[in-house]
């Protein structure tokens, strides 16, 4: 793969973690009745996502019965979620997982096999961000190259008229998960 290519991915922040994936290819007749689904979709789960990560126990304002009570009715809420999120993910089988790089540009993952699609080609590529909570995010994708190293075929496509608020969420995800791994490189090192 070229250097051009691969520039968008390697340039900026990005996930890089083993996700559960599938993916097909996509007539682009098709890809315009996706696009608008696929939005919805994704700014639902993504949404959904950020607010599951986010620590909303606001230690600062202790004072407040009105804030403990609604802190102690928070607490059941993600408790029942969390109870939920099990029940699916032992009823549910996900795709087999590959390592994934993934950017506000577009994303890139291994396959085992010869993906037998042309370049160029738009595909719909479902990603399973969240495993513990078992329905993907689905990305319109346009296939920009499939690089052959060793065994395996290393396929990177760039995002297909993605919705701007989808976008957003989504570099907030990234970010997030790359702030993430700093903390814990940082906190993995000897002596840190």
């Amino acid at each position: 793969m070229t250097d051009s290519k691969t520039e968008p991915l390697s340039t900026a922040i990005e996930v890089a973690k083993i996700f559960p994936l599938t993916w097909r290819e996509i007539l682009e007749q098709e890809s315009v009745n996706l696009i608008l689904e696929t939005a919805l979709l994704n700014e639902q789960l993504l949404t959904s996502f950020a607010n599951l990560e986010e620590n909303r126990l606001d230690q600062s304002d202790k004072g407040s019965s009105e804030d403990t009570h609604l802190n102690i009715l928070e607490n059941k809420i993600n408790m029942l979620t969390q109870l939920m999120q099990y029940y699916l993910s032992l009823n549910c089988k996900l795709p087999a997982g590959k390592m994934v790089h993934l950017n506000s540009a577009g994303l890139a993952w291994q396959e085992r096999d010869n993906p037998k699609v042309d370049i160029g080609k738009i595909l719909l590529v479902e990603v399973f961000i969240n495993t513990s909570f078992p329905r993907p995010i689905e990305l319109l994708c346009r296939l920009d190259d499939i690089e052959k190293k060793d065994l395996s075929y290393f396929m990177y496509c760039s995002f297909f008229k993605i919705n701007d608020v989808v976008l957003d969420l989504l570099e907030k995800f990234i970010f997030r998960h790359h702030r993430r791994e700093i903390a814990i490189k940082n906190t993995t090192k000897p002596g840190g």
